[in-house]
């Protein structure tokens, strides 16, 4: 299995070539910078379910640092002032470094379903809700470094399945148990999964996100708006000019009797 430092290094390697992306694709600095470090700080995640206490301790010390700094613009978004804002921020300190830490000591396990795909789904979107702000490809970035990382260690462990013995390529007993979709426990694959339908609705019913999400494409809401308008502007003079010619059909013949009657 690839150590604490391989993967951290990986990681890292891949967050300042995310980073440089970002940077040559018009994204703020400072954004590609926190871009990177989430890639790097991501690719640490999966070792929460770890047995040994070092990663967990690590990663949980650096978690629950960064979290609330990444929560500022929420705060704001929320109406807290500057003393409200250190009481939120120390709360949530306090959750990610030792309650975060206590729920995977005992409620899961190594190789479980923590290492997989849908896991790095659950947390891409909780980095896509943390990392809130007014600019909504900004928080779709911020959340592809978080899933980048992710995945990077997942990949990590499954070329480690593979090693040549004797000069013949061995397929360890561990392949296929870090990049998978499901496991073999079907409760395990039944509550990963309902987690990343939860927090999938709660990512869409955040109103920050749709704020961010109405901003953006508020150009094509006024052009689907003014369409939807003008067809229905359009039916209801279609269905008008019907009815008048239906009103005209049904006088007629009462207009005719009347002049044969003036002409007798």
């Amino acid at each position: 299995m690839p150590s604490f430092r391989t993967h951290i290094t990986t990681s890292s390697c891949l967050g300042v070539v995310y980073g440089a992306v970002g940077i040559a694709m018009n994204v703020p600095i400072t954004s590609a910078v926190i871009g990177g470090g989430l890639c790097s700080l991501a690719g640490m995640l999966p070792d929460l379910d770890s047995d040994s206490g070092v990663p967990v301790r690590e990663i949980t010390n650096v978690a629950a640092a960064v979290t609330p700094i990444l929560m500022l613009d929420r705060f704001a978004a929320m109406g807290l002032g500057h003393e409200q804002m250190i009481v939120a921020a120390g709360g949530v300190y306090l959750v990610m470094r030792f309650g975060v830490a206590r729920v995977f000591k005992n409620y899961t396990v190594h190789r479980g379903m923590w290492h997989s795909v849908p896991a790095a789904c659950i947390a891409a979107i909780l980095g896509f809700m943390i990392c809130s702000c007014h600019s909504l490809p900004l928080q779709w970035y911020k959340a592809g470094a978080v899933f980048l990382g992710f995945m990077s260690h997942l990949v990590l462990d499954e070329l480690n399945s593979f090693e040549t013995k004797n000069g013949r390529l061995r397929i360890k007993r561990s392949f296929g148990t870090a990049l998978k979709l499901w496991g073999r426990k079907p409760w395990a694959n039944v509550s990963t999964y309902s987690k990343l339908a939860l927090v999938l609705l709660l990512a869409f019913g955040d109103h920050m996100y749709f704020r961010s999400f109405v901003n953006h494409n508020r150009d094509r809401i006024r052009t689907a708006s003014e369409f939807l308008g003008g067809f229905h502007g359009r039916v209801n003079h279609d269905e008008h000019d019907a009815d008048n010619e239906g009103a005209e059909k049904q006088d007629s013949p009462q207009i005719k009797t009347r002049e044969t009657l003036l002409r007798r």
